[in-house]
């Protein structure tokens, strides 16, 4: 083999590693993503400022607000709250804009 193609096979060995090394960095970070969006949902959803590192505090002490003195605000608050502050809007859209199941909403606008 002569020392030409000896350097381009080590030239793209070389770059086949990296492209390796990229796409591993690559499916990190995907999955630090994804496990952002599941505590910020997981925040909301609780009530929580949307915050991760707050609610991780909080489940591991087992209180219900964080260090940055935000209260826990249950479901049917919030969903009375919503309701009071748009009530044209259906049971669903509700639930989704503040992170609530509908029924939580329907049971929130019948007491209301």
């Amino acid at each position: 083999m002569s020392s030409c193609s000896r350097t381009s096979v080590q030239a793209l060995l070389q770059s086949v590693q990296e492209m390796v090394q990229s796409l591993s960095e690559l499916h990190d970070l995907r999955r630090r993503v994804r496990e952002a969006e599941a505590s910020f949902a997981k925040a909301k959803r609780l009530g929580f400022p949307y915050c991760g590192h707050h609610l991780r505090i909080a489940q591991a002490r087992a209180v219900n607000s964080c260090e940055c003195d935000a209260s826990y605000v249950p479901a049917g608050k919030r969903a009375a709250v919503a309701i009071a502050t748009i009530p044209e809007k259906s049971d669903r859209a509700v639930a989704e804009e503040i992170g609530v199941t509908h029924p939580t909403v329907a049971k929130a606008r019948k007491t209301a």
